[in-house]
């Protein structure tokens, strides 16, 4: 199984004190692909979550997190290319990082797990 991970999905993941706010399914579908699978994230995550640390709004530290990915054979942090680029020029109606990660999901052909309703209407394979 192959997934691209939203923001607040790996965070959520890797905090085991908020796997509560991941669905069953994401959970599972995360197990799963952690154990045999791939795990994609788009750099803006990290980004993103680079932010939020320094901002202290979530219970991580960012240069663990970053060498637990990078030593983690099943996670692929995926850069911002052209191709994912084009792609996100037609998903209006997005954020801007929204759209770069949904593009990376449709790139990488993997199941994007992700909470936010608004991903689900476009042509994605969404799970939560």
């Amino acid at each position: 199984m192959e997934v691209t991970l939203d923001t607040h999905a790996l965070v959520w993941y890797l905090d085991s004190s908020l796997n509560d706010r991941l669905s069953a399914l994401a959970l599972q579908t995360i197990d799963d692909a952690e154990t045999a699978g791939r795990i994609h994230l788009s750099v803006i995550v990290l980004a993103e979550i680079l932010h939020l640390s320094e901002k202290g709004r979530i219970n991580l530290d960012y240069s663990a997190l970053y060498r637990k990915i990078v030593d983690s054979a099943p996670y692929v942090i995926e850069s911002l290319t052209p191709e994912v680029l084009t792609i996100a020029v037609g998903l209006k109606g997005l954020e801007l990082h929204d759209r770069i990660i949904l593009a990376t999901a449709i790139h990488t052909q993997s199941a994007l797990i992700s909470k936010d309703i608004e991903l689900r209407q476009y042509p994605a394979n969404v799970i939560w």
